[in-house]
């Protein structure tokens, strides 16, 4: 199953304070100049193979309730969670994630999806997130892949 793309726009929960919305718009979150720079679509060619892991990815839409262990992960300085959404389980970006009331819900549509590349393959990023890119394949597959493997294209 292809991978949603990423809303420009982060879901706002419902009572959300209006200094929280304030300091999410301003904080290092998804609307930060990183994930900015992957708005605007890039070439981008793969610098080394890398080979999917997960058979049944996590699959979250935006505003949906989730709930989170204690297992967490630093990807190249970016905070990762394990989350259990609709019988599915994965690794989610923090700055995915919205809390209402101690109560976590998905702030953007997200699948966990990874895409399977081979040094050379030429790829199209739409979204930046965690040290990891939502590419799209020249054969129209799309798939995150992580930033250390992709260069920009000349």
């Amino acid at each position: 199953m292809p991978s949603k793309r990423l809303f420009p726009q982060p879901w706002t929960p419902p009572g959300m304070s209006e200094s929280s919305k304030r300091k999410r718009q301003t904080s290092g979150n998804l609307t930060s100049e990183y994930a900015n720079s992957a708005r605007a679509h890039r070439h981008l060619i793969v610098t080394r193979d890398r080979a999917t892991t997960d058979d049944h990815p996590i699959l979250l839409h935006a505003g949906s309730p989730m709930e989170l262990t204690e297992r967490e992960d630093d990807w190249h300085g970016h905070r990762w969670i394990w989350a259990h959404a609709d019988d599915r389980e994965g690794w989610i970006p923090w700055d995915a994630i919205a809390w209402v009331d101690k109560q976590p819900y998905a702030l953007v549509d997200y699948a966990s999806t990874e895409l399977t590349v081979r040094t050379g393959d030429r790829l199209t990023a739409l979204e930046r997130m965690g040290g990891w890119t939502l590419c799209r394949s020249e054969d129209k597959r799309e798939g995150w892949v992580p930033d250390q493997h992709l260069a920009p294209a000349t």
